[in-house]
């Protein structure tokens, strides 16, 4: 059974390179595409991925607040985290409930 994963960005050719790299693994399978942290929040929800790759600096809800509000629905769930050329902190990522770093 494939791992299967989603891809949250704000910037559709980020999305498509990720989607390309991930599924030329067999063992690896995107799930679904969030373009806001809103948008990842309800596709975690709805799809059930074994891994979320967030962009950190998504509209709406940027990739560490989606993160919080993903961990405490789904503290189990691995997250992947994607910088945008802003530097955010580790700090911040720590305070967003992630230990996975």
């Amino acid at each position: 059974m494939p791992i299967r994963i989603l891809i949250a960005d704000d910037d559709a050719a980020i999305r498509r390179l990720f989607r390309r790299l991930l599924e030329a693994h067999p063992d690896w399978q995107v799930c679904g595409e969030a373009v806001n942290g809103v948008d990842a929040i309800e596709k975690v929800a709805l799809e059930s991925p074994d891994l979320a790759i967030l962009d950190l600096g998504m509209p709406l809800k940027n990739g560490i607040d989606a993160a919080r509000s993903i961990s405490q629905s789904n503290p189990a769930l691995p997250l992947w985290w994607r910088r945008p050329k802003r530097r955010d902190s580790r700090e911040e990522l720590r305070r967003a409930g992630e230990a996975k770093l």
